[in-house]
């Protein structure tokens, strides 16, 4: 089964997916994280538009 192109691929797949909930999980509290979400949260035009947030 090692070295088998599907099993190759469903493994890159699984790491792709990994990598992308990273970047999301850091992306969506890295405001929070280094301090700056309260001055972000606190900008009008991020007010109205909540999902940036």
């Amino acid at each position: 089964m090692a070295g088998a192109w599907w099993a190759d691929w469903l493994f890159m797949l699984g790491m792709l997916a990994v990598g992308v909930a990273l970047i999301v999980c850091a992306a969506a509290y890295a405001g929070h994280s280094l301090g700056l979400g309260r001055r972000w949260a606190g900008i009008a035009f991020v007010r109205r538009n909540r999902w940036l947030i």
